[in-house]
């Protein structure tokens, strides 16, 4: 049996809720999941035409996907085939592993004749990435607040985005792997800045529920990840500074570990963004490509 899957692409963090709020996005991943005889897990990765094939161990996350589904259903672990047509920009911030770990999932679930609910489904894809603001709106659409509990579940509350509000993605032409861009995160953060990030988090849930645009343009603020990641990423401070005094702009955030910066304005009349992430990252020499979405609404689904 074989299942096609589109996945989302997402956003992770959104300036202040470091690892437990994201948005899914319009561009797609197709995971293609096939059962085999050999027992083994077979990854076949396809961007942009160069095909790579390669067996994996426990140290992949679709190895360790069919694994975790396996312990959950008490079954064990068959082989697999897994193809991944890669149209979501890799280690760019915008969630292609996460893409990755919900089209295994739910096409270890169709194949097994679906033995798991969603819910399980979004609690294994969270326990594999280790954090569930990826894969969760991965596999449920739209801009949600997750945690993961102490027993493993994850609690997740999704909330209607503004209509009116757009999201610019402005993905540089290289990549940021995520180890490198956590690694230079500090162990500890100072007690200010942490209460100054939950000011934030607290008041970007509320401008989105309320759909208050005066109070996301204070909220798009973070103390605890995008000063030590800014390094990383040339040009990111004189972006989002440019950026702040632009009428249309809400704010402009690290789209997840980065590079990507995330733009959100009001209305899709974007011009004046273009120009200035343009003006910033050409003197740079920095190649990107710009695209604008409303949020992506019902997460990987098979077709």
């Amino acid at each position: 049996m074989e299942v096609r899957i589109k996945s989302p692409a997402s956003s992770a963090n959104l300036g202040p809720c470091f690892d437990c709020a994201g948005i899914a996005f319009p561009l797609y991943n197709i995971v293609n999941v096939k059962n085999t005889d050999d027992g083994k897990v077979r990854v076949i990765i396809d961007e942009k035409g160069d095909v790579r094939t390669f067996d994996v161990d426990e140290k992949n996350i679709i190895f360790q996907s069919f694994k975790k589904f396996h312990e959950k259903t008490n079954t064990e672990l068959r082989g697999y085939e897994v193809r991944v047509e890669t149209y979501i920009p890799i280690a760019r911030g915008l969630g292609s592993s996460a893409s990755v770990i919900a089209g295994a999932l739910i096409g270890a679930n169709e194949i097994n004749s679906k033995p798991l609910s969603k819910q399980d489904l979004i609690d294994i894809a969270a326990s594999v990435e280790g954090h569930p603001d990826n894969t969760t709106p991965a596999l449920t659409g739209g801009f949600v607040v997750a945690s993961i509990e102490n027993d493993g579940h994850v609690l997740y509350e999704k909330i209607d985005w503004c209509k009116d509000w757009k999201i610019s993605v402005c993905i540089p032409d290289y990549k940021l792997l995520t180890e490198l861009a956590r690694s230079v995160l500090p162990k500890e953060i100072a007690f200010k800045d942490a209460v100054y990030n939950i000011q934030k988090s607290a008041q970007l849930i509320t401008a989105i529920t309320n759909k208050n645009a005066d109070i996301m343009r204070s909220a798009l603020q973070d103390r605890i990840h995008q000063p030590y990641r800014e390094k990383l990423i040339p040009g990111m401070v004189d972006i989002i500074k440019s950026l702040r005094d632009e009428k249309n702009v809400l704010g402009c955030v690290l789209s997840g570990a980065g590079p990507t910066l995330a733009v959100i304005t009001e209305g899709d009349n974007i011009d004046n963004v273009k120009q200035i992430v343009h003006k910033i990252w050409y003197d740079l020499d920095i190649k990107y490509q710009i695209m604008t979405f409303d949020p992506e609404e019902h997460g990987a689904a098979v077709i």
